[in-house]
């Protein structure tokens, strides 16, 4: 039951993230390169499975992982900064949902890379 719990609220975040219609040009953006566009955004998920995001007792913990892509991934350009990209934890299956442009996923991913043990 809680995996199915788990799978559908994934299937719900995932639709409910999947399309946004707004259109905005980046203030970081320099001679005119657009670095959000926010008509060509989608869900991702990251898996952290071995990243800092666990405590000693092995519980799910992901709020430091999920401050740390904000400040140092293009900040102003999520949501609680008044951007369009959201990110939400996924227990279940110990990773982030994150939508944003696929510039944004890219340097997410890049980030993430850069974390893990043995990179």
């Amino acid at each position: 039951m809680r995996l199915k719990c788990g799978a559908l609220l994934l299937g719900l975040m995932l639709a409910g993230m999947a399309v946004t219609t707004n259109s905005q040009v980046s203030a970081d953006a320099a001679d005119g390169e657009v670095l959000v566009d926010p008509g060509k955004t989608f869900a991702n998920v990251y898996r952290l499975h071995d990243l800092p995001a666990w405590s000693k007792d092995g519980t799910f913990r992901p709020d430091l992982i999920m401050q740390t892509v904000q400040d140092q991934v293009l900040p102003k350009h999520w949501e609680a900064r008044g951007g369009i990209a959201t990110m939400a934890p996924y227990p279940q299956e110990g990773a982030l949902v994150i939508r944003a442009s696929e510039k944004m996923h890219q340097e997410i991913k890049a980030f993430l890379d850069k974390q893990r043990p043995g990179k």
